[in-house]
């Protein structure tokens, strides 16, 4: 599986923290790394650094270089953020490019994940129904209305 880690934002979210300088993926919220470094290390007992593709801004890119150093990430920066589909899409090109055949998973890099092993299961199950032909989307039950999010209705075979 390859992993393409939408890096982008504008550092408004979690204002005042967070600044255009070190949005929130950049920051060390939860104190472990900096989100992103977490999203990518969550990553690592399933997807090698190889296979992991950071799109960010290009005013991130050398930021996100002293981020991982020798890690063999592949960080691609947009010249011009253009919001989450151009993301996907240049992250699903550069994946075809590297030679990926098999599911890509698309991820935010500033989510926190209380449960990392469950994420995970859920994470190479989605990758399987997406190698059968499927197109998967992970989400949580919300607690409160929140359209920023979106909805997600599932089939009631899928359940």
């Amino acid at each position: 599986m390859y992993a393409v880690i939408m890096c982008g934002g504008s550092g408004t979210r979690f204002w005042p923290v967070s600044r255009q300088r070190t949005p929130k993926q950049f920051l060390n919220i939860t104190g472990g790394a900096p989100m992103v470094v977490e999203t990518c290390d969550r990553l690592k007992p399933t997807i090698d650094d190889k296979d992991m593709i950071l799109v960010l801004g290009n005013n991130h890119l050398e930021h996100a270089k002293e981020l991982f150093p020798g890690r063999g990430v592949h960080i691609l920066a947009e010249p011009v953020g253009r919001n989450t589909a151009p993301c996907i899409g240049l992250g699903a090109i550069y994946a075809q490019h590297l030679g990926c055949k098999e599911a890509v998973a698309f991820l935010p890099a500033d989510h926190f994940i209380s449960a990392p092993s469950s994420f995970m299961e859920a994470l190479v199950a989605a990758g399987k129904l997406a190698m059968s032909g499927g197109i998967v989307t992970l989400g949580l039950v919300p607690t409160r209305p929140e359209t920023g999010c979106g909805y997600i209705r599932r089939d009631s075979e899928m359940i």
